[in-house]
């Protein structure tokens, strides 16, 4: 890890676009399992995490590919990244009682920030903002609402929060005693793709403001956008068994 951080770091337009492309790469993974699950069986409870990660990493990559920086706020941003991956992986190095370069890695990154004129405290520079922050910032007007309830609901799912689970759920009486049963309410292929709209929305926002920043041409994404409705349309037109 150590070295994946030396090799990369002093080539600030690499390190740069990397920290950016990555959570798009892994929000668009997700958004093809959540087209997956579009098939009986349905799993009722599954999209609900998948639509957070796809929350999660666009809005990331939303703020990293903000086209109203300057390159070296860009920079300072994937340099932040960085610290916080290596940060994470060292605490899963601790637990594992191995070394495996994590920490060095940190300090490495600090030397780099310094060397640049970077002011290396916790974080370099400007911080890293919370996802909460960047998707009620990324979803700012008619559509946070339904952003941060997707994002609550799947944030409690995923960590085996009850209400979480109630949201999408029945609760019937059985018999006589106040005796309940709580299950998984049906949803049709329909409901899991009216669910994962916000999801699609928010990728190509992201993806949207990375062409914008590396100055492609817009005929191209509008291209490849009307290209992705089209496979959507057959995807969901196409005859469930």
């Amino acid at each position: 890890m150590e070295g994946f951080a030396t090799e990369w770091i002093g080539q600030p337009a690499v390190f740069t676009y990397s920290a950016g492309t990555m959570p798009l790469v892994v929000a668009n993974q997700h958004l093809g399992a959540l087209a997956d699950l579009m098939h009986p069986p349905l799993k009722p409870l599954v999209d609900k995490g998948l639509i957070r990660v796809v929350l999660d990493n666009a809005a990331r990559a939303w703020w990293l590919w903000d086209p109203g920086i300057d390159p070296r706020e860009r920079h300072r941003r994937a340099l932040n990244e960085r610290i916080y991956s290596l940060r994470e992986a060292a605490k899963l190095a601790r637990e594992l009682g191995v070394d495996d370069g994590a920490e060095a890695g940190v300090e490495e990154v600090y030397r780099h920030a310094r060397a640049n004129g970077y002011e290396a405290k916790q974080f370099v520079g400007s911080g890293r903002p919370t996802a909460t922050d960047l998707i009620r910032k990324m979803n700012a007007g008619s559509r946070q609402p339904a952003a941060m309830a997707y994002y609550r609901s799947g944030s409690a799912i995923i960590h085996g929060v009850a209400w979480g689970f109630m949201q999408v759920s029945e609760v019937r009486p059985v018999g006589r005693g106040g005796v309940y049963r709580v299950d998984a309410r049906p949803r049709g292929v329909q409901d899991v793709a009216l669910d994962s709209a916000l999801a699609v929305q928010v990728l190509f926002d992201a993806m949207a403001r990375r062409n914008t920043t590396l100055g492609a041409d817009p005929r191209i994404w509008d291209n490849w956008v009307e290209g992705a409705k089209r496979n959507l349309g057959k995807h969901l037109s196409r005859p469930r068994t």
